[in-house]
């Protein structure tokens, strides 16, 4: 019995594109609630260093495209980004955006934005579903396992089930893993967008790994890969 898991995010649930949004949207709440911080005034340099820190906490490239040329600062320095765990960074956050620690990032994720962030986000593709449940219900038909697996905490958990809900997913079995490190125990074959999941597959096994490509695992490697998940139905019902 071939125990399959079918990943979420960026395979058929476009969460990265919903937590942009949010994440912008603070961003420009911060901007408009910062009394000491004045766009208008193009001589004072000292002001814009000393306000950064309102922004360090939550800051990021989108908040630079927001600022006048006049106050722009050094691309090293607004680079400057704190690591977070590889198994989380799936909205690839380290490149783009500035966050203390994985808490923080937490926060956003699954206390105050889960239900805007993973219970409403868009589908790849209208039909994403109903190919998923006939996915589902043939891979069934044959013996095998199959899973949808997502690693939300919290009150992502049951915006994700919502989203699920939502969407009339038909199949089975649902399971939230803490983390994705021992994911690869557990399942045989994995569709997945995730290039944690992609760069930890075990080497010389059976194993069997199908990348849906996005442009943060362009890089990891896979034993099948798909542009989308609709292609990869579509190549499976042509072979069964």
């Amino acid at each position: 019995m071939t125990r399959i898991a079918i990943t979420l995010n960026q395979t058929i649930r476009d969460s990265v594109s919903k937590f942009d949004y949010i994440f912008e949207k603070i961003l420009l709440q911060e901007i408009n609630n910062s009394k000491q911080y004045d766009l208008t005034n193009t001589n004072n340099d000292e002001i814009v260093e000393n306000n950064l820190n309102v922004f360090d906490n939550i800051g990021s490239n989108l908040f630079f495209e927001h600022l006048d040329e006049n106050y722009k600062i050094d691309k090293d320095k607004r680079n400057q980004l704190f690591p977070l765990s590889k198994s989380l960074d799936f909205f690839n956050v380290s490149n783009t955006k500035k966050f203390e620690d994985d808490t923080e990032l937490y926060h956003i994720l699954y206390d105050d934005h889960p239900f805007e962030i993973f219970g409403t986000a868009p589908l790849f593709h209208p039909k994403n579903f109903t190919q998923l449940n006939s996915l589902c219900a043939s891979l069934i038909k044959d013996g095998s396992t199959v899973t949808i697996v997502s690693n939300e905490k919290r009150r992502g958990k049951s915006a994700s089930l919502y989203f699920l809900g939502s969407n009339d997913f038909q199949g089975n079995n649902i399971k939230f893993l803490y983390d994705y490190s021992k994911i690869w125990e557990i399942y045989d074959t994995i569709v997945t967008a995730d290039p944690y999941i992609l760069n930890t597959k075990p080497n010389n096994s059976d194993k069997i790994s199908i990348k849906i490509k996005t442009e943060s695992n362009i890089e990891s490697k896979s034993t099948l890969t798909f542009d989308t998940f609709e292609d990869f139905y579509t190549q499976y019902t042509k072979e069964n």
